[in-house]
């Protein structure tokens, strides 16, 4: 029986996380008066080269992953069976290692530091650990993990036509998972009818 093939790989399912993650996010350009605006859009991948880049926007590029194959022996994910395709659960294969690139488009400093600013500041959300998890509802709804790891800021013959660029380096941590056919084995406990229990006091 062949087993049912993703249509997303999870390199793909972790930028679509950080780039809805990214939509989402209210920034703040100094002033006065303070601006508060978001970001008109961010791709999942490199634009076009036709397509129009309106500022302030951004993309996620997905870097070369590397998969850490040390679980020898594949487990089932607890709580998966049936919850994807009849008779089948999820199985843990690996866990995928990657750098993603982050490039900003901006239209002054200002709002180029904004956004630094505000993306450095939510992919640190808690007080007790370093980094963000995100929901991957495109891969089996696995969760990833964002860790920053550095910021450059471009200043080049752009800059002269309002272009101001930045590049972030954020570090994507995620599982590498299957959908496997299988049954789903429930305990059975015999009891013995009409035995007979002697408790001595």
């Amino acid at each position: 029986m062949s087993h049912p093939l993703p249509n997303v790989s999870p390199r793909l399912a972790i930028a679509r996380a950080l780039a809805r993650y990214l939509e989402t996010l209210v920034f703040t350009r100094s002033g006065p008066p303070d601006v508060l605006f978001k970001l008109k859009r961010v791709w999942d991948e490199w634009p076009d080269a036709e397509t129009r880049i309106d500022y302030p926007s951004a993309s996620v590029l997905p870097g070369t992953a590397e998969y850490d194959d040390s679980l020898l022996t594949p487990s089932f994910v607890e709580g998966t069976f049936g919850q994807f395709a009849p008779g089948t659960a999820l199985v843990q294969q690996a866990e995928l290692t990657e750098r993603i690139q982050l490039d900003i488009w901006a239209s002054s400093r200002e709002e180029r530091e904004a956004i630094v600013a505000g993306i450095e500041s939510a992919l640190n959300p808690r007080e007790d650990a370093y980094g963000l998890d995100l929901p991957m509802p495109d891969y089996y709804e696995r969760e990833a993990s964002y860790l920053l790891h550095g910021v450059q800021f471009i200043d080049d013959e752009g800059s002269a036509r309002n272009e101001r660029r930045a590049v972030m380096h954020i570090d994507a941590i995620a599982p590498v998972v299957a959908l496997r056919h299988t049954s789903l084995m429930l305990p059975r406990v015999t009891v013995a009818v009409g035995a007979t229990l002697d408790v001595t006091a």
